[in-house]
């Protein structure tokens, strides 16, 4: 069950202004020389980049000589930064102009400082609509990044790592406790020591480089990012996130307030870099956290980490980052993605920052639900819960490939996302997030231009993504239209190119004409850059007299926003244009067409004039007031009618759907055809005459009919019931049968439209069942009804078997509807025997006894019927007389023969040889009895035979002595089984 949500949102700003001009450094147009802000800032600190070239020495030396104390070294790309602590009484201004003067020096900084902050939130936003949106929170069902359809492919992997530089994770947290990557050498080593040697003690689960413990979350923010990329999925508890398996490392730099340094951020890309180079397999950095200020510190230490995404959040400020810039987001290197927070509606969130240039991608951001310290759920809102969606991406997209490099996944991420007009004019993609797109990505060309100046004579780098899902497209192609100039970019990572092959194109170039138009593409789109101010309206849709007009004038160009007004004629009477707005509006009251020319000034002063010309005509009036209704497969025929405008008339379906069937004529506005499905349709007709006026209205088409569905047998003597459904049409609804007949027993309800009762009598009914509606319109069906007897098992009682005789019996049943499967449904059948599905008992039985089991037959209806059958199995008949007395001349005689297995009773006789005379055998009983008249030894078989026919045989061997002499009878035997009728032993 999910955990009640602890409702917070948290919003990460870094105030990053200092005030001093003493900056030595690198030019990245022209953002160092922004003023700093005193309370921006850790007085007495810097962070100071020396040349490459510069020694260990040298370094110290220079530190001595600017009386400053170094607290940490940083080993760039291109050479070494280092964090210092300046004398007592020396201000970071002061600090900042002895090291510019050093030649040694590349840059010296402010150790700038960094803070989170609060964004009240509503309470009530609970859902994860991020992954995916039903609309349950009131937004635009389906404005989410199909997490569902993408977790059918991929939803994470254990080797894929990634990096949260915040404020810390809760590791204990029950969603997140799998999913936290663990240093096994230290995990398993000695405390204090530095066990696998990558120069951090114990840094089992990452680092904390404020306090140089365990980075455990004591703010609340890390923890939301870490569960948005990673909270452990399907468990049955609190949130997913978008990787079900997934490996986070934490590294603090952010305070229990959110506050921190750029040389934390920058230790902990030390930190992230070190595990790359060790073999962990980090594929991306999560940067929840911003400033308004450039540093090249930073800048240094975030293009060191290659191989490394490196994912952040635009700002919260609303503002455009080409405008009022955002860092890391406007950072111009390869491995930034940047992300604008959108809201539940597509729309981009009302805060967010934004840039055309800049920004590369949109992801959820407003009313974020994810995981909170000590196993709690809350709501946060800012573009800080935006970016981990992206590494939660980034992730998920090395997890469905192992192979991907950080450019093919940064590629798919842009190109796989979801087009979105607000997207469009804010981010460098124009598009949301979409994990199943990316993963599922095919054939998503996208261009977009990045960097680009037109002033003359001022070298420049010109810059564009081109890439087709995660490939770069070339040839890249830039094409002056005034001077005719081509110029073919590069994505080599030569020259003004950053990196190789990854989908960025680059070159440079030095405009030298004015307002000259650029032409910039390749196979994956194209751009323009805006030519001068010009006015694009010229004839402008027609009004109509007495209906509400509304027309912009438009212009391109210039500066925008424009103003606008009329300098010579005037619109017609009731129109009047809206000068801050460029709207033409009102209600127009004669006809005519009014020429007047139009004034677009932009917001730089520079205006330009064109003519216009705005026609009002009478209004065009679609004068049907309804359609007719219909019925399935039944012809169908109406036709709309209008009034007003200028004949002919173009008709055509502006919204909504036809039935199938059924279409619209173009020329003669007759709806047309047999519909081949019910239901009421909503359809917007539009029609059009020939000066281009429309009209639209919207009708409801009724048609009626009965939907199709799968019609149940009935049985004998079992209740049976039939509910008919009806699609379209006006209620109330009549049914009745009108073919064929009902089986005997059922009756159809002529209201409700219900077959029941029970039938009677086996058989198959074909008919054909009609509804009508209020309006008269029929839906008919035909429709079979086949009856069937009561499923029974008719065998009667099996024979009985015998041990080690072959046994075969087949069962047999009756009604249902054959063929049958016969199975054993309880008990056992004798060792031995065996059913099959058809029924036939067979084996040889192995060991006596009496067996009952359950028997199931089901037939094709799937109906069944249950027995129990009973079968004995009796042991090999012998003889088993262990003796015979022997007799004497003229005496009585008497003794008994004996037999065990068979099955009782026995019947006996005396199969060859004789008895003595005067002896004889009970058949029933096996009594040899009389009186002996001879004397002498007597042979005879004798056979018994028991009720089933089987019988066994025995040699006989009985003397009878003289009085006198009386001599030894003796008696051998031998016994074997006995076919019946076979006369031998």
């Amino acid at each position: 069950m999910k955990k009640p949500y602890l409702l917070t949102s948290i919003l990460l700003t870094i105030l990053l202004l200092v005030p001093c001009s003493a900056y030595s450094g690198k030019d990245h147009d022209g953002e160092q020389e922004k003023n700093w802000k005193e309370s921006s800032y850790r007085e007495g600190e810097l962070l100071v980049k020396f040349l490459p070239t510069v020694t260990a020495d040298s370094r110290k030396k220079a530190h001595e000589k600017h009386c400053a104390q170094m607290l940490k070294e940083f080993r760039l790309k291109d050479g070494y930064l280092a964090h210092v602590k300046l004398k007592e009484g020396c201000s970071a201004k002061d600090g900042i102009k002895q090291y510019a003067q050093d030649p040694e020096v590349e840059y010296a900084e402010p150790n700038l400082l960094i803070g989170s902050h609060m964004l009240p939130d509503d309470t009530h936003f609970t859902s994860l609509w991020g992954l995916h949106n039903t609309g349950q929170t009131g937004g635009k069902p389906d404005a989410d990044i199909d997490a569902p359809e993408a977790w059918d492919i991929a939803r994470g992997d254990g080797r894929v790592v990634v990096a949260v530089l915040d404020t810390g994770i809760d590791r204990r947290h029950t969603d997140l406790a799998p999913n936290i990557w663990t240093n096994e050498a230290e995990a398993n080593g000695r405390p204090g020591v530095d066990d696998d040697g990558n120069g951090y003690v114990d840094d089992v689960y990452g680092i904390d480089v404020l306090s140089g413990g365990e980075p455990m979350d004591l703010n609340g923010h890390g923890t939301h990012v870490a569960g948005i990329i990673g909270a452990i999925g399907n468990n049955g508890r609190g949130t997913a996130g978008l990787n079900w398996n997934v490996k986070v490392v934490a590294c603090r730099f952010l305070d229990s307030g959110g506050n921190g340094t750029v040389d934390g951020a920058i230790a902990c890309l030390e930190y992230v870099r070190t595990l790359r180079d060790r073999g962990v397999n980090i594929i991306a950095t999560n940067n929840s956290w911003g400033a308004s200020g450039f540093s090249e510190a930073l800048y240094d230490a975030i293009g060191a980490q290659q191989d490394i995404l490196f994912i952040t959040g635009a700002g919260n400020k609303n503002l455009d980052n080409e405008v009022v810039s955002h860092y890391p987001a406007k950072y111009y290197l390869p491995t930034i993605i940047s992300a604008v927070a959108t809201d539940h509606l597509d729309n981009k969130a009302w805060f967010s920052n934004f840039g055309k240039r800049s920004v590369h991608v949109g992801a959820p951001g407003e009313g974020i639900v994810s995981t909170l310290p000590n196993n709690q759920y809350g709501l946060s809102s800012g573009t800080s819960a935006a970016a981990p969606f992206v590494t939660g991406l980034a992730a998920l997209l090395q997890s469905q490939d192992m192979l991907r490099d950080w450019r093919s996944i940064k590629n798919l991420i842009l190109a796989g996302g979801d087009a979105t007009d607000d997207m469009s004019i804010t981010t460098i993609s124009g598009r949301r997030i979409n994990a199943h797109g990316s993963l599922t990505c095919n054939k998503k060309p996208l261009f977009s231009l990045l960097k680009y100046s037109t002033a003359v004579n001022i070298p420049a780098t010109l810059s564009a993504v081109s890439i087709d899902c995660g490939t770069p497209v070339a040839p890249v192609t830039l094409r002056t239209y005034f001077s005719n100039e081509t110029i073919e970019l590069r994505d080599d990572g030569t020259g003004p190119d950053l990196a190789a092959g990854d989908g960025v194109f680059s070159a440079s170039w030095t405009p030298t004409r004015e307002n000259e138009v650029l032409f910039i593409g390749s196979a994956a789109g194209s751009e323009i850059v805006a030519p001068p101010l010009d006015i694009v309206s010229s004839v402008l849709s027609a009004g109509t007299v007495g209906a509400q007009y509304s027309e912009m004038l438009i212009a391109k160009g210039g500066v925008p926003p424009y103003s606008w007004k009329v300098t010579t004629g005037s619109p017609p009477t009731g129109i009047t244009l809206n000068g801050a707005t460029g709207e033409l509006s009102g209600v127009p009251s004669t006809t005519g067409t009014a020429p007047f020319a139009a004034e677009a000034k932009d917001s730089n002063g520079a205006s330009v004039k064109k003519t216009v010309y705005l026609s009002i005509i009478q209004p065009l009036v679609i004068s049907t007031q309804s359609l007719s209704g219909g019925a399935v497969d039944i012809p169908y025929s109406d036709t709309l009618t209008a009034t007003g405008g200028k004949m002919p008339y173009a008709w055509a379906l502006s919204a909504g759907k036809l039935p199938n069937g059924l279409s619209l004529g173009g020329t003669t506005g007759t709806i047309s055809g047999s519909a081949v499905e019910a239901g009421s349709f909503d359809v917007t007709i539009q029609v059009v005459d020939s000066a281009s006026r429309t009209d639209m209205k919207t009708f409801r088409l009724a048609v009626i009919g009965i939907v199709a569905q799968a019609v149940p047998f009935g049985t004998v003597g079992t209740a049976y019931s039939q509910q008919f459904i009806v699609q379209g049409g006006i209620p109330p609804y009549a049914w009745e049968v009108v073919t064929g007949h009902l089986p005997v027993g059922l009756v159809l309800d002529p209201v409700a439209g219900r077959i029941h009762g029970t039938p009677t009598s086996a058989g198959s009914w074909d008919l054909t069942v009609q509804v009508l509606d209020g309006n008269g319109m029929s839906a008919a069906q035909t429709i079979t009804i086949p009856c069937y007897q009561p499923l029974n098992i008719v065998t009667p009682t099996l024979p009985a078997g015998k041990i080690g005789m072959p046994y075969a019996q087949t069962l047999s049943g009756s009604g249902g509807r054959p063929p049958y499967s016969w199975s054993l449904a309880s008990g056992a059948l004798p060792p031995g025997l065996t059913i099959d599905e058809a029924g036939r008992i067979a084996g040889t039985p192995m060991n006596a006894g009496s067996y009952s089991a359950g028997i199931k037959v089901v037939d094709e209806n799937n109906s069944t019927a249950s027995a129990t059958v009973s079968i004995a199995v009796a042991a090999q008949l012998v003889i088993d007389t262990p003796n015979l007395s022997s007799g004497l001349i003229s005496r009585p005689y008497s003794d008994d023969l004996a037999a065990m297995g068979g099955t009782p009773p026995y019947t006996w006789s005396v199969l060859s040889g004789s008895l003595p005379d005067g002896l004889t055998m009970n058949g029933t009983s096996g009594a040899i009895a009389g009186i002996p008249g001879s004397a002498g030894t007597f042979t005879c078989t004798v056979q018994v035979t028991d009720a089933a026919s089987e019988s066994a045989a025995a040699a006989v061997f009985l003397s009878i002595a003289d009085r006198a002499t009386a001599p030894e009878l003796s008696i051998r035997f031998f016994s074997a089984p006995f076919a019946a009728g076979a006369g031998k032993v």
